[in-house]
């Protein structure tokens, strides 16, 4: 009888002997390419700064970006700026308070918990606040957000993990661009 792995085996042969050399090739470039990040995250953090560009300019002349436009007022699953500020975020119907950094990689909740946290679609509740007249809320939202913005990226240098799953990139990508277009 074989064990575990090796029963698996002629499913792999099978699905894999029909790839091209190129996607073979592609396959273990990527996966040693894994190991080195996981192996080696300052190294890989700093190959990856290299490939940034010294600077990015922006110019869109006073315009907003209106995509997805939401009511955030705290209803209906909808994000509550004063839980963000305290620390607690709510998705799924399950909250988890973080006192002081917010931990990105969670074993508590669940993945699909992990991938809202990422998203950073309770970024645009916060916005309403950094146009607000009361000077506290301002700092206190714009404090809270780069607190938020720099802890991510100080705990995600290497492209491995929920952080990097394409689909939260892609609504991450999008959500940051939100706020720095629309609220600099």
């Amino acid at each position: 009888m074989v064990t575990g792995g090796l029963s698996r085996l002629p499913r792999y042969w099978h699905t894999a002997r029909h790839l091209k050399c190129i996607q073979w090739r592609y396959r273990l470039k990527n996966a040693l390419q894994s190991v080195y990040y996981r192996r080696f995250p300052a190294l890989a953090r700093r190959a990856l700064l290299r490939r940034l560009p010294a600077r990015i300019e922006c110019n869109l002349d006073g315009k907003r970006v209106s995509w997805f436009d939401k009511q955030y007022d705290g209803r209906r699953g909808m994000f509550s700026a004063t839980e963000i500020l305290q620390g607690r975020f709510t998705f799924l119907h399950c909250s988890k308070q973080f006192e002081g950094p917010v931990c990105w990689a969670n074993s508590g909740p669940t993945y699909l918990w992990d991938f809202n946290l990422h998203y950073f679609e309770y970024l645009c509740s916060l916005a309403p606040l950094l146009e607000s007249a009361s000077l506290a809320e301002n700092e206190n939202a714009s404090a809270t957000i780069t607190r938020l913005l720099s802890g991510w990226i100080d705990c995600n240098i290497c492209p491995d993990g929920v952080a990097w799953h394409p689909y939260p990139v892609s609504l991450r990508a999008i959500n940051w661009i939100k706020l720095f277009v629309n609220h600099g």
